[in-house]
């Protein structure tokens, strides 16, 4: 995950990649149940937050 944000930046791809990790399928939503409020939220801070601050949260957490 570390090497496709520091290659790529904060794409679409590594947003969904990040909730897929982090979120259970049922939390992130499906056609029939809407996206949970924490995740829209998580969506909307990721998008806010730049990438190199991104990376290093990764790297801590995985350190």
């Amino acid at each position: 995950m570390a090497n496709i944000l520091y290659y790529y930046g904060m794409c679409v791809m590594v947003k969904e990649l990040l909730l897929m990790r982090y979120f259970s399928k049922e939390v992130r939503g499906a056609v029939m149940s809407p996206e949970t409020e924490i995740v829209q939220s998580c969506r909307r801070l990721l998008g806010e937050r730049q990438s190199a601050n991104v990376l290093n949260f990764l790297e801590a957490i995985n350190g």
